[in-house]
Formats: C-alpha cells, structure tokens, sequence
C-alpha cells in the first residue's frame, strides 16, 4: 500500500500548492482522487468513506440529502465517496482511496436517483460519476456526486434546510432560507471576458511607420493620397512613439439567473496608472466629473438596440457581446503578463442587487504572449 503513495507524491505536492484549482476541477479519475492527499475539506469538497454505501438506504439518503441540500444552499461542490480521512490539528484532510465499493453492489444510476429524489425542489444539473480503480482494488470504485449551486432554497430528505461554512453543514435559519427562496426571482448578470488584443506602444510604432513608407511610396508613384479616407493625418503619422500600451477587450454579458433581463448599466472602473477608453459610443452613458472620466465607463444595455427600436432582452442562460470592445491604456511596459493590474465591473440591475466582479487584466494577457512566442518558434 505504501509504495503507491510514494510514487505519486511528486504529483500530490504539486496538487497541494493548486488547493484551489482542484476545488474547482471536475473529479473523475483515479489521478485526481489521489492528487487530493492532504486536501482539507471545504465549502466545496466533502470526503465520504466507502463505508457509507454499505449502511441502510435510509442512512445513506439521510446523509447524503443533508451534504446536498448545504451545497445547494451555498456554492456547490463535489461529494468524494472513496477517501480515507485523517486528522491534522483541528481539520480533516484526505488521506489516501480507501477500499471502494463492489462495482455490482452499487450502481451509478441508483445513486443518481437516492441523490437526485431526496432534494427538494428538483436540483437541475446535479451529476454523479463512476471512478473505477485499479490494482489492489480492481473491480471496485469510488462515486464523486457534483452539486452545482442553487437558485432557490432545497430542503433535505429530513424537511430541513441546510448550508455550508468552512468545514460543516449547519441548518439554516428561518430569514437565511427566505433570501435563498428570493434568489430565483431575482435577475442575475456576469461579465466575461471573450476576447482580448495587446498593441504595445512598439509594435503601434512599427505599424504606424510602414503606414507612412506606404503613403510615401504611393507619392513617389504619383498616386493621389487622400487624408480622412482610411488614411490618418499627417500629424498623426508622423507623431512620436507613444507612451502607453492598449489593451482591447470585448466582453460578453451572461444571465446566469432565472430571470429574463431587459435593461442594465455595466459600469467599468479602473485605477492609476490605468485609463479606460471605448469606441462604443451609441451605448455609453456620460456620468461624473470631466476628471473621473477616464477611470470609470457606464453602458446601458437598452441604447444597444436603440435603431431598431426594439427591446433588448438576455434570456435565462444566453449570454451577449456588450459592449463591442473598450480600450484599456497603460504606461508602456506596466501590462506585463505578471502585472497585479486590476479593473472592477458593476451589473445595475432592475429591482436586483448590483452583481460585481474583477478583471485581472494578466489572466487577458498571458495567453496572448504565449502565442505570440508559439508563433516565433
């Protein structure tokens, strides 16, 4: 037993310093099982042993309804059945796969459906899945139930409704229940980042100094070269190199409530030694001081469809390109991938709390440089 921890530790080590990435990954082979050595529990990773499958059907439905019915109530997670657990200090950490459970004695289409009938109401998008192991425990396997966050309030197998902290699962009081019920009535909006294109103050200049060898050598030809037609002024041409790097980004509005939304105002907010600028102005509302103007954007999303005169709508689960793209300006060399620059995004809502969020703006830039050095090699 003890010769396969050692062969996989370099992959727990690794697995230790990116606790919360694996939080957020999806479980579904062995390697992940074993990459969660000396993981703690959470608010959004419960360990069950194997154990659990061999009680009654009601014991298991009186588990595991309550460990559903918290992550529901708070922001999902996964149920890992299958891991031994051991005690460091006051916490609880995963200690290695423990025996499993007979694959016939246990199917997954039973365990969706105990999952699945003891929540109530009906908790779309809730998963189980099969992990089979290997050898010494061939023919056995471990179940991984993925709960994804609610929309309402859900009440276990026992009437009660429950929640998550850190380490456990608690009842919910009577006003905490009312606000979960009240969330799916409320609209709900995220912003996404789609698409993004670095233009650095050199390759600007680079771009901008072809331009002027083109328009000249169309002189030289005795072609007419006409300015405001494609072609920008002389001054403009023949201007220094710039100061600052620009980063364009185009976003997409997701409605990730249940409610259709009609109307909203994204408010975009930067600071020093940021500036923000856009070329979306149909749908840009003009707010505060002439000196705030550049750290804060506001768009209203009804101005988008204003020509046609037609109301904007985001279904439950659509999601929208808006605005069409904005600019952010930086001194040259300060959007560097490693850079700790931030911008802060608003949704205004009708009749809804504001949702609000951060773009970090390394997470738009360092795929773009690992192109650009995959394209030089």
């Amino acid at each position: 037993m003890r010769h396969e921890l050692v062969t996989i530790c370099p992959l727990r080590r690794r697995a230790n310093c990116l606790g919360e990435i694996l939080m957020s990954e999806t479980i579904e082979t062995e390697n992940d099982l074993l990459a969660l050595w000396e993981q703690p529990e959470s608010a959004r990773l419960e360990f069950k042993s194997s154990a659990l499958l061999a009680k009654s059907k009601d014991e298991i439905i009186a588990d595991l309804s309550k460990e559903i019915s918290a992550f529901a109530n708070s922001e999902g997670g996964q149920i890992v059945i299958g891991l031994r657990e051991k005690k460091e200090g006051k916490t609880r950490v995963a200690d290695d796969i423990d025996d499993g459970t007979e694959s016939s004695q246990i199917s997954m289409e039973w365990l969706q459906q105990i999952a699945q009938s003891n929540v109530s109401p009906y908790l779309p998008g809730l998963r189980v899945r099969r992990i089979a192991l290997s050898a010494p425990r061939h023919g056995r396997v471990a179940f991984v139930i993925s709960v994804p966050p609610g929309s309402t309030a859900y009440q276990a197998g026992d009437r009660r409704y429950y929640g998550r902290s850190e380490y456990q699962v608690q009842a919910l009081p009577d006003h905490e229940i009312r606000l979960r019920m009240m969330k799916g009535r409320l609209a709900r909006a995220e912003l996404a980042v789609a698409e993004s294109h670095l233009l650095t103050a050199e390759q600007e200049f680079v771009k901008r100094r072809a331009r002027v060898a083109e328009i000249e050598s169309a002189r030289k030809e005795g072609r007419l070269v006409t300015y405001g037609r494609g072609i920008p002024r002389k001054d403009e041409i023949e201007a220094p190199k710039r100061a600052f790097d620009a980063l364009s980004i185009r976003t997409d509005i997701l409605n990730v409530g249940e409610m259709t939304i009609r109307d909203f105002l994204l408010v975009l907010r930067c600071e020093e030694p940021l500036l923000l600028g856009t070329s979306t102005r149909a749908s840009l509302v003009q707010r505060g001081a002439a000196d705030q103007q550049d750290r804060e954007l506001c768009f209203r999303f009804a101005y988008m469809n204003v020509e046609t005169r037609r109301e904007a709508k985001v279904f439950p689960g659509d999601r929208v390109r808006f605005p069409d793209e904005w600019v952010v300006r930086a001194p040259t060399g300060s959007l560097d991938g490693g850079s700790d620059l931030r911008l802060r995004w608003a949704v205004y809502l009708d009749d809804a709390p504001p949702s609000s969020g951060e773009i970090q703006l390394k997470d738009c830039i360092e795929p773009l440089l690992e192109r650009q050095c995959g394209g030089r090699t």
